[in-house]
């Protein structure tokens, strides 16, 4: 034991002599963060999603363009039929769809709770979960001024 603290000491004064070392030890961890810091980011802007809307009303539509309008999204299609979703996410069109019910306008001037589909692509988790808190966020600031 009386040995390894005489090597660990030893060691130490080394690095403190030699500059060189002591950059690489302490300057390169540093340089790492700083440089990893701002290239890595765990934003998702212009997600590309599709809109299935029934209703096709004003207050969806307004929705709609609120949504394309944030830098998170980018709508790429309006879907016709429920069974279009799924045709989307295996080509890799899109990473979310949003089903807007029939009756939206309806239910959101009757001041019923309006539910909005949310159905993202989970073929990545993070991005998937991401990607449906920015569209809630975006719809719960829409509803609350409705």
């Amino acid at each position: 034991m009386k040995t390894l603290g005489a090597f660990i000491l030893k060691e130490w004064k080394h690095i403190w002599r030699d500059k060189k070392t002591l950059l690489i030890l302490f300057g390169m961890p540093i340089a790492q963060m700083l440089i990893f810091g701002f290239a890595l980011t765990n934003e998702v802007k212009n997600s590309r999603i599709a809109i299935l809307d029934p209703s096709k009303d004003l207050e969806s539509r307004q929705l709609t363009a609120r949504i394309d309008a944030s830098k998170y999204f980018e709508v790429r299609k309006y879907l016709e039929k429920p069974g279009d979703i799924h045709a989307s996410f295996k080509k890799g069109e899109v990473r979310m769809v949003i089903v807007f019910p029939p009756n939206f306008h309806d239910e959101l001037l009757h001041g019923k709770k309006v539910t909005i589909q949310l159905i993202a692509d989970a073929s990545d988790p993070n991005i998937a979960t991401t990607v449906i808190n920015y569209a809630t966020a975006i719809i719960n600031d829409y509803q609350t001024e409705k």
